[in-house]
């Protein structure tokens, strides 16, 4: 099961609920005899998962996006129901990911 904090924005329970299907799904490891480092490994990877999941790169590519990046953010955060800092850094990974193809 997934618990989610209830006191926190419907928004922020959506990166938890993200971040933790990432655990759910691809980690199926014993966290109190792996090293830290190990459990370090796997939030970054978590973490990582959640903006895909969030804002799919398939999803992003159909959008008009602005030229001005905060403006951009603040487009994709509506769309997508995340907050605006998230946004952000999704779409600088988007947009570095696109530059590495070109």
């Amino acid at each position: 099961t997934i618990s989610l904090d209830s006191r926190k924005s419907r928004k922020e329970q959506w990166l938890d609920f993200s971040h933790e299907v990432c655990h759910e799904f691809r980690h199926e490891n014993n966290d109190k005899i792996m090293p830290i480092y190990w459990k370090e490994y796997l939030e970054c990877q978590a973490n990582y998962f959640a903006y895909h999941f969030c804002i799919p790169t398939f999803m992003l590519r159909q959008i008009e996006i602005p030229h001005n990046q905060y403006f951009a953010a603040q487009v994709i955060a509506d769309i997508f129901k995340v907050p605006e800092s998230f946004a952000y850094l999704r779409l600088n990974m988007y947009l570095n990911k696109a530059r590495l193809i070109i």
